[in-house]
């Protein structure tokens, strides 16, 4: 926080609950420093997650490819 973080992207395999927690409660404090998880499911400990669609992406790159 004294480095004015602007926000966390956690791309990790951690299961230390305590520490996710943490990160939980930074989002909701007063600061608000917004916590997303990348290709993990941490809505359960309220963070944000977002995920790819890795099909749709190998499709899309394929395609890409032969088009090219």
């Amino acid at each position: 926080m004294n480095n004015k973080v602007a926000g966390i992207i956690v791309d990790s395999v951690s299961t230390d609950m305590d520490f996710l927690h943490s990160l939980s409660k930074l989002e909701q404090s007063g600061k608000r420093i917004p916590v997303i998880a990348l290709e993990r499911d941490l809505t359960g400990v309220n963070l944000t997650s977002i995920f790819s669609d890795n099909y749709q992406g190998g499709f899309m790159a394929a395609k890409h490819l032969v088009q090219k």
